[in-house]
């Protein structure tokens, strides 16, 4: 014979067992074409900036009588290469000179420089890249060095 009792606890464990099927079902998903869309453009903004290769100069900052070493660098996630590259247009700092791909040395005067470096055949992970002419500032603090 079944109890009161015994029914009401089928009865709870149905409506437990109906709301967890409930719930796994999935839900139909509704479209919305502007999200979609931005989406679609977020994507693409997105392979963009990755296929751009930026090459800059690290550590552009100096003090007169100290030496300094400013590295060329890319937003390659892994290891970059060029061309040796060459100044394109302006003048490095007196004591400054193009080291391969590096521009190093002891700034003899203080003052700002702006050099234009072009680098060609570039490529990074497989991928080639147009030539790119970078300008570099050079910001030279303090006093000329004293001569002995």
């Amino acid at each position: 014979m079944i109890t009161f009792r015994r029914v009401l606890f089928l009865i709870f464990y149905a409506a437990v067992a109906a709301l967890i099927v409930a719930c796994a079902v999935p839900q139909p998903q509704t479209t919305n074409t502007n999200s979609q869309t931005t989406n679609a453009n977020l994507r693409r903004e997105r392979l963009n900036k990755l296929q751009q290769l930026t090459i800059y100069y690290d550590n552009t900052s100096g003090k007169a009588g100290f030496h300094m070493v400013a590295q060329a660098r890319a937003n390659c996630p892994v290891t970059w290469y060029s061309d040796k590259p060459s100044i394109v247009e302006g003048y490095l700092p007196p004591g400054l000179k193009l080291d391969n791909w590096n521009i190093v040395g002891t700034p003899q005067q203080p003052g700002n420089w702006l050099v234009k470096v072009r680098f060609t055949t570039i490529t990074c992970q497989g991928t080639s890249y147009p030539n790119q002419d970078v300008n570099v500032f050079f910001n030279i603090q303090g006093d000329a060095p004293r001569e002995l």
